[in-house]
């Protein structure tokens, strides 16, 4: 926060000062403590799918049992059923789903 109260935004990329209220939409998907933010939820507008520093080192998991995504996906590979994923993790179905859907993100290209 500055001297007025405002919670300053630095792009850390060009190292400067930027407008909160322009870039403030980026940060749905982020949830932040006092100072900084410490979790980042993988999927736009779903909490399943958390990439959070202080559990399993950052990597993405389920926000549900910790799980991470990449053993969800290939568990799916090998068992060919959601519900035997689910039942064996022991999340629910829509976690799995939502965990083998990132996975598939991570493999699309992006648009250039």
């Amino acid at each position: 926060m500055n001297e007025t109260g405002a919670h300053e935004v630095i792009d850390l990329k060009a190292r400067q000062h930027t407008f909160a209220k322009v870039v403030e939409r980026s940060f749905l998907d982020l949830e932040f403590d006092e100072r900084k933010a410490i979790r980042w939820f993988l999927l736009p507008d779903k909490l399943s799918v958390v990439a959070d520093p202080s559990r399993s080192f950052g990597q993405p998991i389920t926000n549900e049992g910790g799980v991470p995504t990449k053993r969800i996906a290939q568990a799916l590979n090998v068992e060919g059923s959601v519900a035997k994923v689910a039942k064996f993790f022991e999340i629910a179905s829509n976690t799995v789903r939502d965990a083998v859907k990132f996975e598939a993100q991570l493999r699309t290209p992006l648009a250039t």
